[in-house]
């Protein structure tokens, strides 16, 4: 579906690593409301989130409460995109530089979603529970 003689401009999580694949998939569920207001967002600008055919048939292991939702077509993505297409004539235009920064405005909260998932559910400090009575005396 790329027309010849165009390019792209995109912004988003392109095959991110499992583990922030995964943090991904939780913030859909953990707040579908949030997510799908951001998509309807980035639509209303002329550039939803897409995920370029790359999906998985069925929902992943462990994000099995999104079946029957209207996000579980979301958690089988394998990215989070959004871009548009300029033709030739727009990249050779004086406006091409407004119609990057409008792009990166637009694309600017799907960022900001996806670094606060990544930095979610970061393992805390691993801590020794010491045990509330003195530990035994070695007998040798």
């Amino acid at each position: 579906h790329f027309e010849p003689g165009a390019s792209m401009i995109g912004a988003g999580f392109w095959h991110p690593e499992p583990e922030l694949l995964a943090k991904l998939r939780g913030a859909v569920v953990g707040d579908p409301d949030g997510f799908l207001a951001l998509a309807e967002r980035l639509t209303a600008r002329g550039s939803s989130v897409t995920c370029e055919n790359e999906r998985l048939s069925r929902l992943p292991r462990g994000f099995d409460a999104a079946k029957d939702t209207p996000v579980a077509d979301y958690v089988c993505w394998k990215n989070f995109l959004t871009d548009i297409r300029v033709s030739d004539d727009d990249m050779q235009s004086p406006n091409l530089i407004g119609r990057i920064v409008d792009f990166a405005l637009a694309a600017k909260p799907l960022l900001d979603w996806g670094w606060a998932a990544a930095a979610d559910d970061i393992p805390p400090p691993l801590t020794l529970k010491m045990p509330t009575r003195p530990l035994p005396q070695p007998d040798f």
